[in-house]
């Protein structure tokens, strides 16, 4: 199984959608912040880690830990996903850590 490196890029937030739709106190995710990283050897859930944002990305995690190299990737072992919230969605960027084995 390899290492598996999440690195949160970018925080959204659509203001119109929650003016029409959403609470109006809600704001940008406060849980992660840009450039904030992971490790994953395990498969597992990182303890302060959102619960819907892993639930939106754990299949992709668990892929290339055990070797993927599907059509989702950009680059050779490298995937871009976000988390499901609809109204201020995370993007985050889930990559193997090539010479790194989780023991």
């Amino acid at each position: 199984m390899k290492k598996v490196k999440i690195t949160v890029l970018k925080k959204d937030f659509y203001e119109d959608l929650v003016n029409e739709y959403g609470n109006k106190n809600l704001s940008k995710c406060s849980r992660f912040e840009i450039g904030q990283t992971f490790i994953i050897t395990d498969c597992r859930q990182p303890e302060s880690f959102c619960n819907e944002g892993w639930a939106s990305i754990r299949h992709y995690v668990f892929a290339l830990s055990n070797g993927a190299d599907g059509f989702w990737d950009l680059k050779n072992h490298i995937s871009i996903n976000t988390c499901n919230d609809g109204f201020r969605p995370v993007v985050f960027k889930i990559e193997t850590l090539e010479d790194e084995i989780a023991k």
